[in-house]
């Protein structure tokens, strides 16, 4: 990305397109080793909860909904 000075003021230019399509330079740097505890069983725990977090999102959507929709038209 480069920089200049329109009318004294700085301003970006657009980034090159080399940027966009160029690969990182050393994949070794986002290695990660996973200690004891992250392996299938913590894996299998995330999704499980995550699962369950959908639900009660799910669930809470629905009751406010419901809750504006009989606020906004009582019954009669």
């Amino acid at each position: 990305m480069s920089t200049g000075r329109l009318w004294g003021y700085p301003f970006i230019t657009t980034p090159d397109l080399t940027m966009f399509f160029r690969r990182k330079k050393n994949p070794d740097e986002h290695r990660y080793y996973l200690l004891p505890g992250q392996g299938r069983g913590n894996r299998r725990k995330r999704k499980q909860q995550f699962f369950w977090a959908c639900i009660a999102g799910a669930i809470v959507a629905i009751l406010v909904g419901a809750a504006m929709w009989l606020v906004n038209n009582p019954p009669r």
